[in-house]
C-alpha cells in the first residue's frame, strides 16, 4: 500500500526524516566516529556521552534537518521520496543507509590521518621554511 505524502513541504521533509530513520542514523554515526575518535583523541571519562547527549537534547536538530531538505529539494521530489521510502524498497534502502553511513565514518577518518593529516604537516613545514 502506498502511503499519500503529507501536502506541506515541511512536514514532508519531516516525515522523509523519519523514514530514513534519521535520529537512529545520526546517533549511529556518532557512535561510530567517537568510537573511532576515543583511541586519537584522550578526554576525560564520559565526555562522549556528553557530547552525544547535548547533540540528541539538540531542539534545532529536526528543524535544521527539515530546513535542509525543503531548501534542496522541491516539493514534489520530497513527496515522492516519501512515498519510495515508504514502500518496501525504500524501507530496506533506509535500512542499509545507516551501514553505509557507518562505513563512511571509518573511511573518512582513515582519510583524516592519512590523507588530510600529512598533507597540512607537508604545508606547514613548507611554510616553515618559507
Amino acid at each position: 500500500m502506498s502511503e499519500a505524502p503529507p501536502n506541506d513541504a515541511a512536514n514532508a521533509a519531516r516525515r522523509l526524516f523519519e523514514l530514513l530513520g534519521g535520529h537512529a542514523m545520526l546517533a549511529d554515526t556518532f557512535q561510530e566516529m567517537a568510537t573511532v575518535l576515543r583511541d586519537s583523541l584522550p578526554v576525560a571519562e564520559g565526555f562522549w556521552e556528553e557530547i552525544r547527549a547535548a547533540i540528541q537534547a539538540d531542539p534545532e536538530l529536526d528543524q535544521a534537518v527539515t530546513d535542509a531538505y525543503v531548501r534542496h529539494l522541491q516539493a514534489e521530489d520530497i513527496g515522492a521520496l516519501v512515498a519510495f521510502y515508504a514502500s518496501p524498497v525504500g524501507r530496506k534502502m533506509a535500512a542499509a543507509h545507516v551501514a553505509v553511513a557507518r562505513g563512511l565514518v571509518a573511511v573518512s577518518v582513515r582519510w583524516q590521518s592519512e590523507v588530510f593529516g600529512p598533507a597540512v604537516e607537508r604545508l606547514v613545514d613548507k611554510a616553515r621554511s618559507s
